[in-house]
Formats: structure tokens, C-alpha cells, sequence
């Protein structure tokens, strides 16, 4: 992004820097692993920044709006530039965005030999994240929605990890969900039969602390993240990510393939899939294992928090 002469660049949001180091044509990289309120985490190298102008080190932390440096000139080894418009030597910003996909420890470095941008496969479009950032961090305060994002950068939320925990409820001893399958914890699901019909795995007879079943809860959560990520392909904000995740936790990391009449693709995922997000979340009331009441509710609490960003794990 061409800018004016020493231009400030800004943090989009708190992170952590993972590298500052030289980048291209006498000009330094700022690398910083961000992590937005809502859980999401996502690597930003800023590049073709002024070498003086950096204050920050390995290991930083920064804040929304914090001064990383100022846009450089690109310069040859004989320190004239490496391009002019209009008789004026080009600054500019060089900004990059990698999902996380290879790790956030950069054992894998960002510049490689890949093709076709010489970039670890990580590397993706960051148009989404820069206008969400530029939203934030220039036109906060302002009444706005903001944009919906790419589901595959998102994570699910805070709200949304105890609105789940809140619904499915501790459960210390091994129990039989509304489904008649044994179950533990936060809805942990050991055997699709009941629990009097199995022999319970050792690990489960004499019950678990809650500190274990937090554990085996985050564990199985991403794999319904990934549900939504690999099924959902437009744009979601992020509560109706998260009610797409708590809807999976609950039927199952296939159900939106699977879910539908004849075993096919849910109407959830083709309304969703054709931009109708509001019908799609209404299909939602028709997931309740026959009217169970629990699922009634449940399922009106996630309609409600895709629809209108509302957490409510009222039972």
C-alpha cells in the first residue's frame, strides 16, 4: 500500500511481536501474533517499515492503536530507489496476513520458496482483516456492525465456549443424554449406547474433576470448528459462528452434510451457503430430536444468538 513519505503504522490489535527483523530494500518487518477480544489469533507481518523508526523487540506486547514504526523508503545498495512515481521515491506498506494453519511460533518461517509467492501456505487474502482493523482501530465509537469474515479466521468466543459449557452443564459422573448414549462432563460423549450396557473406560468409572473435563471439552471443540470452517463457505460473523459451533457440539461434527432429509445436506447449510442467513437459522427449530424440550430451547437460544448476538444459556 503506497503511502505518504514516514507514514505511522499502527497495531491493528493487542498481540505479541515474533519477530523484528530486515525485510526487502533497507527496510525492516514488524511480525506480531494478534489475538482479538473474540478469541481469534492470526499473524500480521508488517513490512517495509523505516529501520529507525522501530522501538519493539521480540516478545512485546502491543495494544489496538500502539505505534509499531513508519512506512520506509526502498532503497539499492547504492541507496537510490528502487522505484519513483512521479519523480518521488515510493513508500510503502507491505502487509501480510497468515491464518496460523502452520503454527504461531514461526519454526516455519514466513518467507520460503514456495510458489507462487514465495510464502508459507498460510498466507492469505488480507482484505477482510484490514478493513476490520481499519474499522476498529479509525472509526471506533462509530454505529456500525462492522463486516462479516472469512469463518476460517474465526475461533469461537468466549461467550461462545461458556454458552456451550453453560447448556450441556457439568456433569462429574457418567450419564445418559437425551439420546439414551452415555456421556460425561461437559458433554463428552463416551459411547453411543447407554451407559448401563457398556463397561465404562477406566479413565471414566470413578468419575472425573471438572478440571478434566474442561480438558476433554476444549479437545473435542475444534473439531467442531473445523466442521464450520470446511462446510460453511461465505462470510459469518462471529456470533453466528459460535451458534454453528454450539449447534454442532450438540448433533455432531457431519450433521450439516448428513443432518437433512434422506441423510443429505441440511437446509441450515444450503440457506447459510446461498447467503439466506436468516433462514438458514431458523432451520435450526427443526433440531430437537423430536420436540425434546431441552433441545426446543437450546436450539431457540442459538437461533437467537446467530440472529442477534445474543448469548443466552437461560435453561
Amino acid at each position: 500500500m503506497y503511502t505518504s513519505p514516514k507514514t505511522a503504522v499502527v497495531a491493528i490489535c493487542k498481540g505479541e511481536v515474533l519477530e523484528v527483523k530486515s525485510f526487502y530494500a533497507k527496510t525492516d518487518q514488524v511480525t506480531i501474533l494478534h489475538k482479538t477480544d473474540d478469541n481469534r489469533e492470526f499473524i500480521i507481518r508488517y513490512g517495509e517499515l523505516d529501520p529507525g523508526s522501530i522501538k519493539l523487540k521480540k516478545g512485546d506486547k502491543v495494544n489496538q492503536r500502539q505505534l509499531l514504526g513508519f512506512t520506509g523508503k526502498l532503497l539499492k545498495k547504492n541507496n537510490t530507489p528502487v522505484l519513483k512515481l512521479g519523480g518521488e521515491a515510493v513508500y510503502m506498506l507491505h502487509f501480510e496476513y497468515y491464518t496460523g494453519a502452520l503454527g504461531y511460533d514461526l519454526n516455519k518461517s514466513l518467507s520460503n520458496c514456495e510458489k507462487p509467492f514465495a510464502r508459507r501456505k498460510d498466507l492469505a487474502d488480507p482484505l477482510d482483516i484490514l478493513e476490520e482493523g481499519y474499522e476498529n482501530v479509525f472509526k471506533k465509537g462509530k454505529s456500525n456492525k462492522g463486516n462479516r469474515v472469512d469463518p476460517k479466521t474465526l475461533k469461537i468466543s468466549d461467550n461462545g465456549i461458556q454458552f456451550i459449557k453453560d447448556w450441556e452443564s457439568f456433569r462429574s459422573k457418567a450419564y445418559n443424554d437425551s439420546e439414551g448414549y452415555c456421556t460425561i462432563g461437559y458433554g463428552h460423549l463416551i459411547k453411543k449406547k447407554k451407559c448401563e450396557d457398556i463397561v465404562l473406560p477406566s479413565e471414566f468409572a470413578n468419575g472425573i474433576t471438572e478440571k478434566k473435563a474442561t480438558k476433554l471439552f476444549e479437545d473435542k471443540l475444534v473439531d467442531f470448528e473445523k466442521a464450520v470452517k470446511r462446510d460453511i463457505t461465505v462470510k459469518l460473523y462471529q456470533h453466528e459462528f459460535d451458534a454453528l459451533v454450539s449447534l454442532l457440539f450438540n448433533t455432531g461434527s457431519q450433521f450439516l452434510n448428513n443432518g437433512g432429509v434422506n441423510n443429505g445436506e441440511t437446509k441450515i447449510k444450503k440457506n447459510i451457503n446461498a447467503q439466506k442467513y436468516a433462514e438458514g437459522a431458523d432451520e435450526m427449530s427443526d433440531v430437537t430430536n423430536g420436540d425434546t424440550s431441552g433441545l426446543v430451547k437450546r436450539r431457540k437460544a442459538e437461533i437467537n444468538m446467530f440472529k442477534n448476538n445474543v448469548y443466552d444459556s437461560t435453561h
